[in-house]
């Protein structure tokens, strides 16, 4: 894409969504995918045993772009019921489902929220800037992981493989291009001659 105006709002859908699950319970995530109507979040006897991912290609966004906020929507099935925050991470994504590796990739907390506060329909949360940036900076796939951060933490979350019931989440960035170091030091350089001018208009009076 072109380098955006200043505070312009670019929006995603992500490449794939998919709840990824740990049946042996042993921090391994091996088995799951993205073909069901909704996925899930689940947190049981301390054990984060189903993770939601979104990927989301960013490969369009100019590279001078820097992002001053962002934020994720989503929509909710039904009224979670489950006590408990939910974690949402940022990882460096690839575009391409594998587990158990999606599940391992180093990933840093960006938001987290209360499911029982937000209640269901489609609610935003707004993600760390700074972060997300980190990301940016990186690689050109977004991946956003969500799970339970306390005992018994769950929610259901509507997925993008349905028809016409699915409402896929969006990813919002507001970005500002900064200007490459050539390019500002053309700007100084066409700015420089002007200020001289005037120092020496103020010289001669």
């Amino acid at each position: 894409m072109t380098s955006p105006a200043n505070g312009e709002i670019v929006t995603y859908t992500p490449a794939f969504d998919a709840t990824l699950r740990d049946d042996g319970f042993d921090g391994t995530f091996d088995s799951g995918g993205n073909a069901n109507p909704f996925n899930s979040i689940q947190r049981t006897d301390n054990v984060v045993n189903e993770v939601l991912f979104f990927e989301f290609d960013l490969t369009g966004l100019d590279s001078s772009a820097v992002v001053e906020s962002a934020s994720i929507s989503f929509t909710i099935l039904g009224t979670p019921t489950a006590s408990g925050n939910i974690d949402i991470l940022a990882y460096q994504a690839d575009g391409v489902l594998t587990f158990p590796d999606d599940g391992s990739r180093i990933a840093q907390t960006v938001a987290n929220y209360d499911p029982i506060t937000l209640g269901g329909g489609t609610i935003s949360v707004v993600l760390n800037t700074a972060v997300v940036n980190g990301f940016l900076n990186s690689g050109s796939y977004l991946g956003i992981r969500m799970q339970g951060s306390e005992t018994n933490a769950a929610t259901d979350i509507r997925g993008i493989s349905t028809t016409a019931a699915g409402i896929p989440p969006t990813l919002s960035l507001s970005v500002v291009a900064v200007p490459e170091p050539t390019s500002f030091a053309l700007i100084l350089v066409s700015v420089l001659p002007a200020i001289a001018c005037r120092r020496r208009k103020r010289t001669l009076k």
